[in-house]
């Protein structure tokens, strides 16, 4: 499975899987979370949220800026076959005005969901130093 094909470094392209742009990875257009148009009241960024680090997702159960999913299988699955086009979906996820959607068979679904793990880091999750980011 080529990164081509995937295209996770669209959104999560630096050493720590993460990028400051905004994005919209098209999620239903009808959400009453309009994302950073909340601020900017630019139209442009209707639906656009930013992009959180790859590393330790496999600690949470839920994901999206507002939990909609649930476990990494519900996100792969998303970005396999359930990315709905919009006006602002970003281009890494729009062919040609057509969700880009990854097509995976089970088994590579499977196995990037393995490789998802790999980021998990249970010792800085065990590190009193990084417990509270108010210190």
């Amino acid at each position: 499975m080529s990164n081509k094909k995937v295209n996770c470094f669209g959104c999560h392209n630096t050493d720590v899987f993460i990028m400051d742009n905004p994005r919209n990875n098209g999620l239903t257009f009808d959400n009453p979370d309009e994302g950073i148009f909340t601020h900017t009241q630019n139209s442009m960024d209707i639906g656009k949220f930013k992009a959180p680090t790859l590393k330790n997702m496999a600690l949470r159960e839920n994901y999206m800026h507002d939990g909609i999913i649930r476990g990494i299988m519900g996100v792969l699955n998303h970005y396999n076959s359930g990315i709905k086009a919009n006006v602002n979906l970003d281009p890494h996820l729009n062919e040609k005005g057509v969700p880009a959607q990854m097509n995976l068979r089970q088994e590579e679904l499977l196995s990037l969901k393995a490789f998802l793990e790999t980021l998990t880091d249970h010792k800085i999750i065990a590190d009193k130093k990084f417990s509270s980011p108010f210190r």
